[in-house]
């Protein structure tokens, strides 16, 4: 229970050590990573058979077992994380438990960060590689696309140019027709 509870909220814990720890308090990662800590100091407790301070009820495993059985959320809130800490305060033996699992908990969570990274970032690179494949796969289509028009309109502008020589060689031809018979009209009316 203590495990699934750590690593659920370890998500969100980013480069926490013991110099940031008191700095970042305030934030509900670290009463998670707190609650994990005092979870197993209640289990040191319970096996040793030692008794429990009453604001760590929330803590121990038949309460941990009780939530998970009725599918609630193993968060606790800050003031419950507070109030187990200040009655684990009040014995040396129990407050020195507490911390040496805070630490651990805190080792914990950097590893069990850099899974979750590690696996964001595979995440990542797949959707990126999904992305590239699409996108290469639709450039190499309007490439294609673009390659078909320029050809087509290629094919279409040199059938075009080539009726466009052809008219002018009629044209041509017809001129030259003309200025002849113009010629040789003008050569007959001035021989007269």
């Amino acid at each position: 229970m203590a495990a699934y509870l750590l690593m659920n909220n370890c998500k969100g814990l980013n480069e926490i050590d013991e110099q940031n720890y008191s700095i970042n308090r305030g934030r509900i990662q670290q009463d998670q990573v707190d609650a994990f800590a005092a979870t197993l100091t209640m289990c040191d407790m319970e096996r040793a058979k030692f008794d429990v301070p009453k604001p760590c009820f929330h803590f121990t495993s038949i309460s941990l077992m009780k939530t998970a059985e009725l599918k609630k959320d193993l968060k606790f809130s800050s003031q419950e994380v507070n109030d187990c800490l200040q009655g684990l305060g009040k014995n040396a033996k129990h407050w020195a438990t507490w911390l040496s699992y805070r630490d651990s908990a805190l080792l914990f969570c950097r590893a069990a960060r850099l899974s979750i990274e590690r696996d964001e970032t595979i995440a990542l690179h797949r959707e990126l590689m999904v992305i590239m494949k699409d996108f290469t796969r639709d450039l190499h289509l309007d490439l294609q696309n673009l390659k078909d028009k320029v050809s087509l309109h290629k094919d279409l502008i040199d059938s075009i140019f080539k009726k466009m020589n052809i008219d002018a060689t009629d044209w041509r031809f017809k001129l030259n027709k003309i200025f002849g018979d113009v010629s040789q009209n003008i050569n007959v009316h001035l021989t007269i």
